[in-house]
């Protein structure tokens, strides 16, 4: 047996939650990467629908997905760990809850629209918030329905306390300034698997309040056009925490040892891409639409 195989059986056996990629037949080969061998090829088929059978196993959480290109492979991945982590976390919820009532099945992961603050995860400071009167006033400002700006983009270095700002803000005042939000919903890109397609489908869950895998399989377009759509039924309030992680210039091996006089040269090795443009060219399309989607507003740091 393949490694790959021998984990795969060792996480059944465990009752493991397992996440399995496997190459489509529209996905380019090389010559030299194709089996020849009729025995081998046979193996490898009966072991795909064996991993089929088993990811139709819904004690536990199984992901079967198949890919075309490296592109999807890399969104498969992201999102499905985004989601495997949610899932985890509300097992770990229910196992510690008491007084749960047998047969009540209800989602832990995307909260009901009607739980008026919802977050992808909750932010967690080490300390008390004080002072930013000044900061808190322009949020204050911009969020009133006479501000017709749908975008207001706090920027600054790192450890300069913007998550700690907006969240505050976001825990604390927003509805004090106005009563009439259809719900405030954060989502935070420092997380592992935190990509604009995750961010897609949890909004999108929360502000439909559908489950979230209504929306699992749909591409980044048509969760785009959806979202859209329901923030301009608005008001909606979304905060996007980190947003500089799905940029350019934040993804990228060398970024610890890059000194500042070799940004942008020759020696620079995304000298070639504007470094404040989106790793994935289809996230242009969602941040276009958000800055255009009154009566919502978003708030990104």
């Amino acid at each position: 047996m393949s490694l790959t195989e021998l984990e795969f059986r060792e996480a059944r056996s465990l009752r493991l939650p397992t996440l399995i990629f496997i190459m489509s037949e529209k996905h380019l080969v090389p010559e030299t990467a194709v089996e020849l061998d009729s025995e081998k090829r046979g193996k490898l088929a009966a072991f795909r629908e064996e991993v089929k059978r088993a990811s139709a196993d819904s004690s536990m959480h199984r992901v079967y997905r198949e890919f075309d290109s490296l592109e999807d492979f890399r969104d498969a991945v992201t999102q499905s760990v985004a989601v495997l982590r949610r899932d985890l976390d509300a097992r770990a919820a229910e196992n510690a809850a008491e007084g749960n009532r047998p047969g009540r099945q209800e989602s832990a992961d995307i909260p009901a629209a009607r739980r008026l603050f919802h977050a992808e995860p909750s932010y967690i400071g080490g300390q008390a918030f004080v002072g930013r009167a000044d900061q808190l006033a322009i949020l204050d400002e911009w969020a009133a329905p006479a501000d017709r700006s749908p975008v207001l983009l706090f920027d600054a270095i790192g450890g300069a306390g913007k998550s700690a700002l907006t969240w505050e803000w976001v825990s604390h005042h927003a509805t004090e300034v106005r009563g009439d939000w259809a719900g405030l919903f954060w989502y935070s890109f420092y997380e592992k698997g935190a990509v604009m397609a995750d961010f897609c489908r949890a909004a999108l869950a929360y502000t439909t309040n559908r489950p979230l895998d209504d929306f699992k399989e749909l591409k980044q377009s048509e969760l785009t056009d959806q979202l859209l759509r329901q923030l301009r039924r608005g008001p909606w309030l979304l905060v996007l925490d980190g947003l500089e992680r799905v940029l350019v210039a934040y993804h990228r091996p060398d970024a610890a040892r890059l000194a500042d006089e070799d940004a942008g040269t020759t020696s620079d090795i995304i000298a070639a891409r504007d470094p404040r443009a989106v790793i994935r060219p289809r996230d242009e399309d969602l941040l276009r639409g958000l800055a255009a989607a009154g009566p919502s507003k978003i708030l990104i740091t």
